[in-house]
């Protein structure tokens, strides 16, 4: 019985059984092979003869005495690295601490454009508004995140604005530094 559970112990972890004079059963058939006839060993008896197990890891570089590193703790995905995003915005509903249009230029045509994808026509008028403030949006995506997960974002003034408390950041696509969205 403890032959039996020492043979599916040493097959379930990996290990080699040969015969105490070292030489496997399936080495024993390759030198048969060689030799043009059949390998009997006449001290070989299955009933009497013990067995031993061997495990090759093959050659070690490692000098005695040394632990290896587990490769998890010295390599890394080339895909598990945060992804750097960048982005332009607007901020809306700042009371009075927005951009000054006169100052800030880009922030006039940014509000244009937004309005004019809205189908809202800007064309002729001026806006004096101080409570929208042109941003660039910053965000360290964590590997491996699904699509429509939260993350978190800095919002910085890009103009004269003198404060973004309060305001609503309105959609902003990011963008990698290869471009895609």
């Amino acid at each position: 019985m403890r032959r039996v559970f020492a043979l599916l112990l040493s097959a379930a972890i990996g290990l080699q059984p040969a015969l105490a004079d070292g030489i496997t059963s399936k080495a024993k058939r390759e030198l048969a092979q060689k030799n043009g006839g059949v390998y009997d060993d006449p001290e070989y008896d299955p009933a009497t003869t013990t067995r031993m197990f061997r495990v090759s890891t093959g050659p070690s570089t490692l000098p005695p005495g040394q632990v290896a590193a587990r490769i998890k703790d010295i390599a890394q995905l080339q895909s598990a690295r945060d992804n750097q995003l960048v982005g332009y915005g607007l901020v809306i509903g700042l009371a009075g601490t927005g951009d000054s249009l006169r100052n800030s230029p880009f922030t006039e045509q940014s509000i244009r454009a937004m309005l004019e994808n809205l189908g809202i026509a800007t064309e002729g008028g001026s806006a004096r508004a101080k409570n929208v403030a042109a941003v660039i949006v910053t965000a360290n995506m964590p590997p491996f995140v699904q699509s429509g997960a939260r993350i978190d974002i800095d919002v910085s003034s890009m103009g004269d604005a003198t404060s973004l408390a309060g305001g609503t950041l309105v959609m902003t696509p990011l963008k990698a530094a290869d471009g895609e969205i």
